[in-house]
């Protein structure tokens, strides 16, 4: 009970208290903010916080880039991910809009994407848990293109904290999407798969992320130094519709500059196992190649286990995934989950 009040308490502090006031700040000064606040916690680390964080990355930073201190990656991540959820924050503002569209301008690869276009079955454009993936379709809007953007909201925390709690925090962040003018399309268990559908076969740009949980069906593939379970809903929508798949890896130069990379297209022929299996393998080992040269820029640290299998090898274990129970919000109201098809 101890530590269900802690959560609830810092969520409260998070949601309502510390992100109003970033906005009202302002871009400027909620940055500088944020990189000191994501400093402090670093340092408090010393003193034995986020351990689960740092126990993931003394397991496998030294196995893909033993030239990094763990305590440079950890710092590192800090910084991103506090930032991601700061951008997402100031977004909704007009100022906040103009901040972001400064500092996600550059586009390399944009050749790949009208390659994709011109295919005229649409465009997956999958994006990972990496970077400030969750603000970088205003990089492609700065070349002349919009995106669908496929959100799963659901009431995280809710076995952590209080329903009450994890359903607030669920509705301010639907205020927040809903404010910013992008075009969402919320995650509805048995009914996004064709929904999705239709708009790649009118050769639309639908933005997915390709390590994300709410998914029926998944494969293992060999990954870091071990392997893990990805969704195999991208290669089946890309099988079904004929869309070419385009991975978009953002990358952070600097503070003040972010960098978005597309890549060539990937195509999954059929719904055969071994053509949707390679095509997963294809935009996951691209992922990887991220993972090992950014690890900093990797979201799943917080939620990964490593685990061992009966024969020695080396598993990852995401942690939150949906249950049975998980509401979903549908865009209007909300669902329980029945897989997606």
């Amino acid at each position: 009970m101890l530590k269900r009040c802690l959560l609830s308490f810092g969520l409260v502090f998070l949601y309502f208290f510390y992100f109003p006031l970033l906005r009202v700040m302002g871009p400027a000064c909620a940055m500088q903010l944020t990189r000191a606040t994501s400093r402090l916690v670093w340092l408090f680390s010393f003193a034995g916080a986020d351990k689960r964080v740092r126990k993931a990355m003394q397991q496998i930073v030294p196995t893909i880039r033993p030239d990094l201190s763990v305590h440079r990656v950890h710092h590192g991540y800090l910084e991103v991910k506090q930032e991601q959820f700061v951008l997402q924050t100031l977004y909704p503002t007009p100022r906040g809009q103009r901040y972001v569209e400064r500092l996600c301008q550059r586009v390399d690869g944009k050749e790949h994407l009208d390659e994709a276009v011109r295919n005229g079955r649409g465009v997956i454009l999958v994006n990972f848990h990496f970077g400030v993936f969750r603000v970088m379709h205003s990089a492609l809007q700065s070349i002349g293109y919009d995106t669908y953007i496929h959100f799963v909201r659901s009431e995280r925390y809710a076995d952590r904290s209080f329903g009450w709690l994890a359903r607030a925090i669920m509705n301010k962040k639907i205020v927040m999407d809903q404010s910013t003018g992008r075009k969402v399309i919320y995650h509805q268990p048995g009914v996004t798969f064709q929904r999705i559908a239709e708009l790649l076969r009118s050769n639309a740009i639908v933005q997915i992320t390709g390590d994300g949980m709410a998914t029926s069906r998944s494969v293992d593939l060999p990954f870091l130094s071990g392997t893990m379970s990805f969704p195999t809903g991208l290669a089946r929508l890309a099988a079904e519709t004929g869309a070419a798949i385009v991975c978009m890896l953002p990358v952070r130069d600097s503070m003040k500059r972010h960098r978005c990379i597309l890549h060539p297209p990937i195509y999954c022929h059929d719904l055969s196992q071994a053509s949707v299996e390679a095509a997963v393998r294809s935009y996951v080992g691209i992922f990887e190649q991220y993972v090992r040269q950014y690890p900093w820029m990797w979201w799943s640290w917080r939620r990964i286990n490593v685990a061992r299998t009966a024969d020695g090898a080396v598993r990852y274990v995401l942690r939150d995934t949906p249950t049975q129970e998980t509401k979903y919000y549908t865009g209007g109201e909300e669902a329980q989950p029945a897989g997606m098809t």
